[in-house]
């Protein structure tokens, strides 16, 4: 197959009709052949289904928590090396044109990039790296990765607290709650273990809090998160990793989250 056959041939597969250009004869060659004009004024149609069928592959979409921009194929290179990612086939990094610097990860097959989504947040040098599904449609840049899933521990919660229900109600202090570590919807873990997606424009949560029924005050309990990132301590926002990009005036920085929060 030619050169020219293999461009035409990937061209039909995107639903685009091609013209064929008049072939050399003998008694054409060394004349001046006549050019196609460009632009007859015909609208190109393209079949976006077949298109996005021609890719194919399994995605995400990813970007660092961090200020500072690191090459993405460094991230996944160091990734693999360290063995936090168990990958049965290949990835493949792709660009994105975005100003928070996120790329696409191809994955050849479906089990990787589940194992990628399920198993996050992932760390590159302790500043956070997160996923989200991408069906190939669109910008990647425009899809939201203004959440964070992780695994949170509420602890020192009397017995009768530790239940399925109360991980739900608990949790939606925190962010919106995926699932509630259970066993036949028994707590059976040493704390409450709740993965949620956080925002990752607000602080962190601390602690959840209710009020007993009967009575005035409320009840607070510590939180821990599982696999945190850097997170600033003053402001609390998960990759804000030097007080050079923390919201707060200076004069006004005070210490506020602990480091204890893992």
């Amino acid at each position: 197959m030619t050169d020219a056959t293999a461009a035409e041939s990937s061209l039909h597969q995107l639903g685009m009709k091609v013209a064929t250009a008049p072939s050399m004869t003998p008694e054409s060659k060394g004349k001046s052949m006549p050019r196609r004009p460009r632009g007859d004024g015909s609208a190109l149609i393209i079949d976006m289904e077949a298109a996005r069928k021609a890719i194919g592959g399994s995605r995400v979409v990813g970007r660092l928590l961090s200020p500072f921009q690191v090459n993405p194929q460094v991230i996944v290179d160091e990734l693999r090396a360290c063995s936090a990612w168990r990958l049965h086939g290949t990835v493949t990094v792709q660009d994105v044109a975005s100003e928070d610097g996120r790329f696409v990860l191809n994955f050849s097959t479906e089990e990787d990039r589940r194992f990628i989504l399920k198993a996050q947040p992932w760390h590159h040098k302790r500043d956070g790296v997160i996923f989200a599904e991408f069906d190939g449609k669109g910008n990647p840049a425009e899809v939201d990765l203004g959440v964070m899933p992780i695994w949170v521990q509420v602890r020192d919660l009397d017995f009768e607290l530790k239940t399925e229900r109360m991980g739900w109600t608990l949790g939606e202090q925190i962010g919106d709650v995926i699932v509630v570590s259970h066993r036949d919807h028994l707590i059976v873990e040493k704390y409450l273990r709740i993965r949620v997606e956080i925002p990752l424009h607000e602080p962190l949560k601390t602690r959840v809090e209710f009020t007993p029924l009967g009575s005035s005050e409320s009840v607070k309990y510590d939180v821990r998160y599982e696999k945190l990132p850097l997170y600033c301590e003053c402001c609390g926002i998960v990759g804000h990793t030097s007080e050079r990009y923390c919201s707060i005036p200076k004069d006004k920085r005070v210490v506020s989250f602990p480091k204890n929060l893992v």
